[in-house]
């Protein structure tokens, strides 16, 4: 796969689990200017990884696609939940503070393209010969 394909889709995964999250982020840092949108991708980084090492150490099932699958779909059941509860709130948000939330998908876009950059100008330590 082409290095800037899979960074793409790497970002757009984030993307997509950001917004996945964010109702629950909206509840729990409802005091933040941005309802917590800054911390969704991250929190539904851990949370996703999270569930799905409970899954697999607690032997409920081996590791391949289920366990992530079923922690995508608690992930998307528990926030259904709490953004159909919270739409009008949700969607009057959206409404007066998304330019908020570009700034901070600015910021995160800029910070991610950086440590690509890192990465692909910055050559490993060790090469095996």
């Amino acid at each position: 796969m082409n290095s800037f394909l899979a960074a793409f889709l790497f970002w757009l995964s984030l993307f997509i689990l950001g917004w996945l999250i964010f109702p629950v982020t909206f509840l729990l840092f409802s005091s933040f200017k941005d309802r917590g949108y800054a911390f969704s991708k991250i929190l539904s980084l851990a949370f996703l990884t999270y569930c799905v090492w409970i899954l697999v150490s607690l032997n409920l099932t081996p590791y391949n696609k289920f366990p992530i699958f079923f922690s995508l779909a608690t992930i998307f059941i528990i926030s259904l939940l709490l953004g159909i509860k919270n739409i009008p709130k949700l969607r009057l948000f959206l409404q007066n503070y998304w330019k908020i939330i570009l700034i901070d998908e600015i910021i995160f876009i800029s910070l991610f393209l950086l440590g690509i950059g890192v990465r692909i100008f910055n050559p490993p330590v060790f090469r095996h010969a």
